[in-house]
Order: structure tokens, then sequence, then C-alpha cells
């Protein structure tokens, strides 16, 4: 293992845990910012090491070029992120309809170089990648 990689191995509860609060943060954020539209990055990733300086490299570059592209569309209501040993996740409320952050958001992954993004609309197969984890469109 490359010592960009090496890291502590992630319980099953730590990622039962991340999962449980990447869920509450969500609705949390829907019901206070009264945005059009929530996106959820995070990291995703094979093995049990979760953590190591390049995934947080790579997650950090995913979060900065997902908040230039909200950015750009004048859209971000609030932007917060979580850092656990399960892993990284960003969270952005922004102020406009989901079809269209949609389609930014699919620009940005077809237009990257150096990363995969991933949506939960059209899935890719991959082992390393960013997950837009969910995009959803608040009543």
């Amino acid at each position: 293992m490359s010592s960009l990689t090496q890291g502590r191995e992630t319980t099953l509860e730590e990622m039962l845990d991340l999962r449980e609060e990447r869920a509450a943060r969500q609705r949390q954020m829907l019901a206070e910012s009264g945005c059009a539209s929530l996106v959820c990055l995070s990291l995703n990733m094979a093995g049990p090491v979760k953590r190591h300086f390049l995934a947080d490299a790579l997650f950090e570059e995913g979060r900065r070029q997902t908040a230039d592209v909200l950015t750009a569309l004048g859209a971000v209501l609030d932007e917060r992120v979580t850092d656990r040993p399960a892993g990284q996740t960003a969270f952005f409320a922004v102020d406009q309809p989901a079809e269209l952050v949609k389609v930014r958001m699919t620009a940005l992954e077809d237009g990257s170089t150096l990363y995969t993004f991933q949506s939960t609309l059209s899935p890719r197969d991959t082992m390393l990648g960013f997950i837009i984890d969910s995009l959803t469109i608040s009543a």
C-alpha cells in the first residue's frame, strides 16, 4: 500500500453511523434552508480504509469543483462539510431547480479529466469516484 493511501480501517459501525448522520443532515438542511434542491457529495471507494491522504485530497478537489459550479449559478444558500473517520461529505443547499442542477453536475462529470463523478440518476461502475449522493427536490 502506498503511503498516500495508508490509514486506519473503518468499522462497519462507523460506516452505518455516517450513513444515518448523512440522511439526518439532508433532512435538516432541506427543512431549514428552504432550498429547491440539495446536493450531497461523498467519496465512494472499495476497501476498508476510507480516510487517507489521497482520499482527502480527492474529496477536497471534488468539493471545490462542485462549489465552483453551484456558485456560478448564484445558487448556493448553504454549504456544510462533515469530517468523520468513515469519510467526508459535502452538502450544498441550492436555490435552483434540481433539473438545472443535475444538468450542471452532469456537465462537471463529463468534463472532468481527473476524477469520475457519479450520479444516482446515471450510475457507472468505478472503484474510486465521487458520488453525487443525492439530488433532492424539496416540496
